[in-house]
């Protein structure tokens, strides 16, 4: 049968493990560290639980006759969520996971790339999907799991390729644009390597405030690093995007991806990672995962990308700028609430104002809202 298993294992606990074993009374090699969380999907006939009655021992268990949307779920959104964010916070000064979490830049921008340009993706129910990313999230901020960022940058080609890779090109089909924090994502990918200049033993050596840090991957990636340790960031983006064995012309085939990915690269290269990952945090705000507007912090330009849409006029600063095409009748949301109501069809990108919305707010006399922010 075909199966999902979704928990995080960060392996054996060295700092604990002395302590641990004086405890149990003997000494156990084979000591492993995970969090509680636990899903266990598997694809098989509903009467397999006549002879495995998961059900009734209340394990976390799921049979389904298709256990790919559960995979693509776990895969971009968990998966998804690790790689694009590890390396750029690594290289912003953080060495685990939990530490990303308390970061209000960082943890902004990994809840931009979940809620915004990885489960539009997805084919599951919303509800379902944001359930789950808010898991996640929960399961990031573990206080008693020290996943390591560099640990899960190991074979970052591969699982960029698997993890990522999908979302953009999904997200580009849906949209007809780029992800913002994913694209930024292969740059971050493409500065955490191009950083490491000197060869070690099986690795790539780089430099992160006084401390080396080591690239593990294929030897095919090292080499191609190495190759290219003096590209600027615009021959090295030409390089990546365009090798045929990375990315089988998927990447070369998108368009606008190696201008975008290489302008980020160059911002990365004047102004860091963190100053990169800060970047979709600065001009709008949406206040609830259901929201269909988002607030603008700066005045937005026409032809300027909020959220993955362009915007088709220029909208001040403080105003709302529509999400999604809502068309005559239909309700404007934030804060996870009915505003109003359209007058007529608003396409994504337009400016959602006074003019071309019916207030709502009257019906709700009062109500409460505390707010999980993206941004």
């Amino acid at each position: 049968y075909a199966t999902l298993v979704d928990r995080i294992v960060t392996g054996f606990p060295k700092a604990e493990a002395d302590a641990l074993c004086e405890e149990f009374g003997y000494r156990d090699v084979l000591i492993d560290t995970a969090e509680i969380f636990g899903f266990w999907v598997i694809e098989a006939p509903q009467n397999i639980k006549n002879d495995l009655p998961f059900e009734k021992a209340g394990l976390p268990i799921l049979v389904t006759d298709n256990h790919t949307p559960y995979k693509q779920r776990k895969v971009r959104i968990l998966n998804g969520a690790h790689t694009s964010m590890v390396m750029g916070a690594y290289l912003a000064g953080k060495n685990i996971v939990r530490e990303c979490m308390h970061d209000e830049v960082i943890c902004s921008y990994m809840e931009k790339a979940i809620y915004e340009e990885i489960i539009p993706t997805l084919d599951l129910p919303q509800e379902e999907l944001n359930d789950f990313a808010a898991a996640v999230k929960e399961r990031f901020a573990n206080p008693y799991i020290d996943h390591s960022l560099l640990a899960i940058s190991l074979n970052s080609a591969s699982k960029w390729r698997e993890r990522v890779m999908p979302s953009v090109i999904e997200y580009f089909k849906r949209l007809n644009t780029l992800p913002t924090c994913l694209t930024a994502s292969f740059a971050i990918w493409a500065e955490f390597c191009h950083n490491a200049k000197e060869r070690g033993d099986g690795c790539l050596v780089g430099v992160r405030n006084g401390e080396q840090y080591e690239v593990k991957d294929d030897q095919y990636v090292l080499d191609l690093f190495f190759a290219h340790r003096d590209d600027n960031a615009k021959e090295l983006m030409h390089a990546l995007v365009n090798d045929e064995k990375l990315w089988n012309g998927v990447l070369a085939g998108l368009p606008g991806f190696e201008d975008k990915a290489a302008a980020a690269l160059e911002a990365i290269e004047q102004n860091g990672t963190y100053a990169l990952m800060e970047l979709p945090a600065m001009k709008t705000i949406k206040i609830s995962p259901a929201d269909n507007v988002a607030v603008t912090l700066v005045p937005i330009t026409k032809g300027e990308e909020v959220f993955g849409v362009t915007a088709r006029e220029d909208i001040p600063q403080g105003h709302k700028i529509a999400l999604t095409d809502i068309h005559a009748g239909e309700r404007v949301i934030k804060y996870g609430f009915t505003i109003g109501t359209v007058k007529s069809d608003i396409h994504a990108g337009h400016h959602v104002h006074t003019h071309n919305v019916k207030t709502a707010i009257s019906e709700h006399s009062e109500y409460t809202y505390t707010p999980d922010i993206h941004m």
